[in-house]
């Protein structure tokens, strides 16, 4: 039992593994704001999404649901930062 619980943890943070620093280049005419700027300007944009979040029930389903929850909200967030710098003009580089 055990070891099925941690077989299910590790298959569920596995697409974390291939979560890299994106790097960005700017926009071909140039931005007006400093990429620390843009780029803060997202963050708050990306975590402006968040939804309540509620369950009931055994620990085991609480704790099991608490962790889906926050890995899509995890998915939802960089995925919201990426598309407000695609919005803004910014280039996504390949990882090296």
């Amino acid at each position: 039992m055990r070891r099925a619980r941690l077989i299910a943890v590790l298959l569920a943070a596995a697409p974390l593994a291939g979560c890299m620093h994106t790097r960005w280049a700017p926009p071909p005419g140039g931005s007006m704001l400093t990429p620390a700027q843009v780029m803060a300007e997202c963050r708050l944009f990306a975590k402006s999404g968040t939804r309540a979040f509620g369950a009931a029930g055994n620990y085991q389903f609480v704790a099991a649901a608490s962790f889906g929850y926050a890995l899509g909200q995890a998915v939802q967030e960089a995925d919201n930062y990426n598309d407000c710098m695609i919005a803004r003009g910014w280039t996504r580089l390949p990882n090296s």
